[in-house]
């Protein structure tokens, strides 16, 4: 199965996915102290299996910020970004000032924050728009290959397609790539 790019009927969906992303940016601008930019790049239907030919590939480790989904909806939404680019991304958020050792206190949480953020934009639009209530545990950081992160949060047999949106997130001039997975998504069909 080859990854399907989104049809006619997600076209609503990508024009929420986009407000909810522009408002997730406001919120993580006023964390820091320029603007940061966020935007979908593409977004599409995925095997788990094919995934990482989706990934940047020169990347072998990454950080997962995921959250478990409820009620209307039961899955993972998960924030994905290379160790390297979430690296740069606190860096960006974090004063230029902060040391080093305070910088790597404090990127767990920064992470977090903007991991829960964007989660959290998207899927009050998407309860909205699919008029349901999405409840969602607190987030949850993790780090390893793709493979590790993926077996912790998507159960091939349940979860066998993800909706991934790639973003980028552009702060200081710089334009970082990471990625939204969504698992077990009522317009990912049965799975």
């Amino acid at each position: 199965m080859k990854p399907a790019e989104l049809t006619d009927q997600s076209q609503e969906l990508n024009q929420i996915t986009d407000i909810a992303l522009l408002e997730a940016a406001g919120m993580i601008s006023t964390l820091c102290p320029q603007e940061v930019q966020v935007s979908a790049v593409s977004a599409q239907v995925t095997t788990i299996k094919q995934l990482p030919s989706l990934l940047d590939k020169s990347s072998l480790d990454w950080v997962a910020i995921s959250q478990r989904l409820n009620g209307f909806v039961e899955g993972h939404a998960i924030y994905f970004i290379s160790d390297e680019n979430s690296r740069s991304l606190v860096r960006g958020i974090l004063e230029e000032a902060t040391r080093l050792r305070e910088l790597s206190e404090m990127e767990e949480e920064a992470l977090s924050e903007v991991g829960n953020i964007i989660i959290n934009s998207c899927l009050s639009s998407y309860s909205q728009i699919l008029k349901g209530v999405i409840g969602t545990q607190l987030p949850l950081l993790s780090r390893g290959h793709t493979d590790q992160l993926l077996a912790v949060f998507c159960d091939e047999e349940k979860a066998s397609e993800l909706f991934v949106i790639e973003l980028n997130v552009c702060i200081k001039r710089q334009n970082l790539e990471c990625y939204l997975l969504w698992t077990r998504l009522p317009w990912l069909g049965p799975v």
